[in-house]
């Protein structure tokens, strides 16, 4: 699932409208709207706090499918334009482990 698919879905979830999320996560409407239809590059992680505290989850779900879909995007630009989703997991957790190792 993509990261608009999820945003969506987690916004439905949480029983909010778009404008309601906007508000909650102290993001503007036309951004919020845009993340949720995929016209906006999957956001960084202050904004992915932001919507995490908008929609009452952890900011770390949030990261990873943000993370996700941005090592998609430039795993795509390198030429992998068929990589799997549990093949993107497995790279993220692998970074992720990494920097966590170098704090």
């Amino acid at each position: 699932m993509n990261f608009a698919d999820w945003l969506m879905q987690r916004r439905q979830q949480a029983n909010l409208t778009l404008r309601e999320l906007a508000k909650k996560s102290g993001l503007s409407l036309p951004y919020v709207a845009a993340l949720e239809r995929g016209t906006s590059e999957a956001p960084p992680l202050k904004t992915c706090k932001a919507l995490a505290r908008g929609l009452g989850i952890s900011s770390d779900e949030a990261w990873r499918r943000s993370f996700e879909a941005r090592l998609e995007r430039w795993l795509k630009r390198q030429g992998y334009f068929h990589v799997s989703t549990e093949v993107l997991v497995e790279i993220a957790e692998r970074i992720e482990g990494t920097e966590d190792q170098g704090r």
